[in-house]
């Protein structure tokens, strides 16, 4: 028999390993802003006493609208954390390896003393040791699993919860002369500010009747009132003295 000697593994193999994991890497960022993006936009629409179900989105949008949430929720999460903790956590956090690093020349008593217990209680010991640290890992896996579910539905919900206030600040604030118009045959039928559309319905703040309104998209004009353009006036320079 022919004893068939272990090779390493080829770089082929190494690479397929690598892409594998950032296949499954990239498929839980897109659940993750999938979820964070569907959440948002329900949210959204519910604040405005919509029914989610008249907008359809696609998947792509699903996805971009979630980068967003995450982004800025993101950012505001980091301009709300204190820094100052954090720092001093992580110095206590060094201070206390740097100490566990330190050779010692006697070890504790403590250890001595496990050290001269009988063979089989070391063993439970161990085993008991073992046990729990399984159990600890298996609670990490499970929060990790919990925190990454429930984010999206976190992160979403609050984006959308505030994208709805900005957008209501912004209409409030907004001049009448900036107001949109929805037109069909030739007829005004709403004035306001298009809160969300799609390609079967748009949905409208109605100022005139303070509410929205939600109007099928076919054959309706949609009329953005243009703010005029300030003159730009140039300096009149002297003119130029002729040569004698």
């Amino acid at each position: 028999m022919t004893a068939t000697s272990s090779q390493p593994p080829s770089r082929l193999v190494k690479w397929a390993t690598l892409v594998g994991g950032l296949a499954a890497l990239a498929t839980m960022v897109g659940f993750v802003l999938h979820g964070c993006g569907h959440v948002a936009d329900t949210t959204n629409l519910r604040q405005w006493g919509i029914n989610d179900g008249l907008f359809e989105r696609n998947a792509d949008w699903k996805v971009v609208n979630g980068y967003y949430a995450v982004v800025f929720q993101g950012l505001g999460v980091l301009t709300a954390i204190p820094w100052y903790a954090a720092l001093a956590a992580f110095l206590m956090l060094a201070l206390g390896f740097f100490m566990m690093r330190i050779p010692s020349r006697k070890p504790p008593n403590w250890i001595s003393s496990l050290q001269r217990l009988p063979l089989w209680l070391r063993m439970v010991g161990t085993a008991l040791g073992q046990s729990l640290f399984a159990v600890y890992l298996a609670g990490m896996l499970f929060i990790f699993g919990l925190l990454l579910v429930s984010m999206p539905g976190l992160v979403g919900e609050k984006a959308g919860k505030e994208q709805a206030a900005e957008e209501r600040a912004k209409i409030e604030a907004m001049p009448e002369d900036q107001w949109q118009e929805l037109w069909r045959q030739g007829q005004r039928i709403a004035r306001g500010k298009i809160v969300t559309s799609s390609p079967m319905r748009y949905a409208i703040y109605d100022r005139d009747f303070n509410e929205v309104r939600i109007l099928p998209s076919d054959d309706i004009e949609i009329r953005v009132p243009q703010q005029k353009a300030t003159p730009v006036q140039h300096e009149k320079k002297p003119p130029a003295a002729g040569r004698e």
